[in-house]
């Protein structure tokens, strides 16, 4: 059942701290949208915990921020008074995904993850730190084969979203930050 595992939720901002409580489950990956202003999308997931950003739009690292995200809920989220996620009399829109609400530690392939996998949904949400080594395999918790992947570093380097999508093939990648169609690669 779809609605179990993704659920979207749209919201009026009220300028102050706000709890979003029409989502159906506790998401472990939220992404936010203001629908009336030109923020930069707003996503957040409980594996680097709240408060965290990452923006699709640019190839910046996270922006914390303690006035975004600030708590996952039973059946929602918290947001802070900030103008990206919560302006007063703005209209929002935040896509939810629900993980495993809990993080474990992966050991499959040569590098450790982070990961709240959901495998009845086919999605996870994995962190690894790199061993230097650009080549190599990260656990990721489901029972199958990603069909889609979505990466981004997150730290310390600006560093574009490679994104993997299956009928393009392991050879191609696309780019959530750019407009440009995919190009040949050798990450996947």
């Amino acid at each position: 059942i779809p609605s179990e595992h993704f659920d979207i939720a749209l919201y009026i901002g009220n300028g102050s701290t706000q709890n979003i409580t029409s989502v159906g489950f506790q998401p472990d990956f939220t992404w936010i949208k203001n629908r009336q202003g030109n923020d930069s999308n707003q996503l957040f997931d409980a594996v680097r915990g709240v408060t965290k950003a990452l923006h699709t739009d640019t190839t910046a690292a996270e922006a914390v921020n303690d006035d975004t995200l600030t708590h996952f809920l039973s059946n929602g989220f918290t947001t802070g008074d900030d103008i990206a996620t919560n302006t007063d009399d703005d209209t929002y829109v935040a896509w939810n995904w629900k993980g495993a609400n809990a993080t474990v530690t992966n050991t499959a392939g040569n590098e450790d993850t982070t990961v709240s996998a959901n495998p009845d949904a086919g999605f996870s949400i994995v962190k690894w730190v790199n061993d230097g080594n650009e080549v190599g395999t990260r656990g990721h918790g489901l029972s199958k084969a990603p069909e889609a992947i979505i990466t981004k570093v997150y730290t310390g380097y600006t560093v574009g979203w490679g994104t993997y999508w299956k009928p393009l093939a392991a050879t191609n990648a696309l780019r959530l930050d750019l407009t440009n169609a995919s190009a040949a690669t050798d990450a996947w």
